[in-house]
């Protein structure tokens, strides 16, 4: 009987050393952290406008969510283009954590 010459696991998981699935992982990651902050801010601004604080505020919400969201698709242009580590994936998760926090302390 022959045999298929991949057998196994996919050439993709194998090349450089389990490269692609460490990829894939780090893209489930980013995906769950960035729907997990999409769905908050949308509760956030649901809450601001069911309180009526409207205005000056959400203004402010709104121009700290744009630089939040071209700052993650910055960061998954740079992971995706470059193929990053999961571990590189993982310090920009938490360094977008700390800035998020600091803008929160800040407004």
């Amino acid at each position: 009987m022959s045999r298929a010459p991949c057998q196994g696991h996919s050439p993709v998981v194998l090349s450089q050393n389990g490269y692609g699935r460490s990829l894939r992982n780090g893209m489930t990651v980013f995906f769950f952290f960035f729907f997990f902050f999409l769905v908050l801010l949308i509760f956030l601004f649901l809450a601001l406008a069911i309180l009526g604080i409207l205005g000056g505020l959400v203004f402010a919400f709104f121009l700290l969510f744009l630089v939040l969201f071209i700052f993650l698709v910055l960061v998954f242009l740079v992971f995706f283009v470059f193929l990053l580590t999961f571990r590189v994936l993982l310090f920009c998760v938490f360094a977008f954590l700390f800035i998020f926090l600091v803008f929160l302390v800040f407004f």
